[in-house]
């Protein structure tokens, strides 16, 4: 949605949008829970709330104090990433003759990180953050598969985090080879 609302010069409404269609909708399901008390006969759902919860904590203090530190952040990834949060925009940018732009695959992925630092202005560990997010959404599927809670499941995230950890460059990082790699991994595994 952010890409496309680029090209219409409305991305920073699209993104203030969607923050709250999210917090809109977020309020209706827990509305509609409440209302017929399915808290009780959903532990799946409280289960995965807690996880994805948990992981957004430890996320948070991974990326407390980070910085960037690769060659690929400042050359690509993260001068992009710089350069859409001061323009409010990534299409505007091959006007102003900035060719790295189109070398921002897969599409759209530094809009997420646009979207974390709409609200904070830029930072780098705000921009590490949104990445790690990014990713840590690609282990989700895992979750979303299971109708109920099984320990299976968190294993499987779990063995995500740590595989990204121990062979991947880290959380720290925006490298956006990560993100192929782990979509990659989910489309094998799926």
């Amino acid at each position: 949605v952010l890409f496309i609302a680029d090209f219409a010069s409305l991305l920073r409404p699209a993104s203030l949008c969607i923050t709250l269609v999210g917090i809109a909708l977020l309020v209706a399901e827990i509305a509609r829970l409440a209302k017929d008390r399915s808290f009780a006969s959903r532990p799946g759902f409280l289960w995965a709330v807690a996880g994805v919860g948990l992981a957004l904590a430890i996320l948070i203090d991974f990326n407390r104090n980070a910085r960037f530190v690769a060659w690929d952040e400042f050359s690509h990834w993260g001068a992009i990433i710089k350069m859409i949060s001061f323009s409010n925009s990534a299409v505007h940018l091959v006007s102003q003759d900035y060719s790295l732009y189109f070398q921002d695959y897969p599409p759209g992925a530094a809009y997420v990180a646009y979207f974390f630092l709409r609200l904070s202005g830029f930072q780098e560990n705000v921009a590490l953050f949104s990445h790690a997010v990014l990713l840590m959404f690609a282990a989700l599927p895992a979750v979303a598969a299971s109708s109920t809670f099984r320990p299976q499941t968190v294993l499987l995230v779990v063995l995500a985090f740590v595989i990204v950890l121990l062979l991947g460059q880290g959380w720290s990082t925006v490298l956006i080879d990560q993100v192929v790699g782990a979509l990659f991994g989910a489309v094998l595994a799926i």
